[in-house]
């Protein structure tokens, strides 16, 4: 009985050993989900180099690029990081208490921002009944808009699955958005 004691204070006390390597921008393979990447240190300061303080009203509300990108992967998506090309790596997620307006970004391996997606619609003067997709880039890029439009794409095929409406399953305009950075 003692021995058992003995072994079980041990457990306790044995301070648990980190299996893997912490998320970080210069470790982005090794972040599980949006959430994660969101929270690594010089997430924020990434977003903004690569989006930069141009303004948008994508979101009814006049908000920086960078802002709508970080707003829109608010709440992490269900499926984690998701590497669609060699060193390549999506991470999703939708805006808290709005999960129809979504986002993706895509980053390196190196924690340099590529890319990024954003699905909203078009609340300028009244909301639009159709998806706009802003495919965000820092210079024109053709894979990168196609994994962010493949990434659009499934995010549609999601909802008319799931019994929305043809409106709410389709993406009425594409925008392509050059920072120039």
């Amino acid at each position: 009985m003692h021995k058992t004691l003995l072994f079980a204070f041990l457990a306790l006390a044995t301070p648990a050993v980190a299996t893997g390597a912490e998320c970080s921008l210069k470790t982005v393979a090794q972040c599980d989900d949006t959430g994660a990447l969101a929270g690594a240190k010089g997430f924020e300061k990434a977003v903004d180099r690569f989006a930069g303080k141009q303004k948008v009203r994508w979101l009814g509300t006049r908000m920086t690029l960078s802002d709508v990108v970080q707003e829109v992967i608010g709440m992490p998506a269900d499926d984690g990081r998701k590497e669609v090309a060699p060193g390549l790596y999506r991470f999703a997620g939708s805006r808290p208490h709005s999960a129809m307006e979504r986002g993706a970004v895509f980053v390196a391996g190196d924690g340099t921002v590529k890319a990024a997606g954003v699905l909203n619609f078009d609340c300028t003067k009244s909301c639009g009944k159709t998806y706009v997709l802003a495919v965000i880039v820092q210079k024109p890029d053709p894979a990168l808009e196609t994994a962010v439009r493949a990434w659009a794409d499934e995010q549609m095929r999601q909802n008319a699955d799931a019994g929305y409406g043809k409106g709410d399953s389709t993406i009425g305009r594409t925008d392509l958005v050059v920072t120039g950075k």
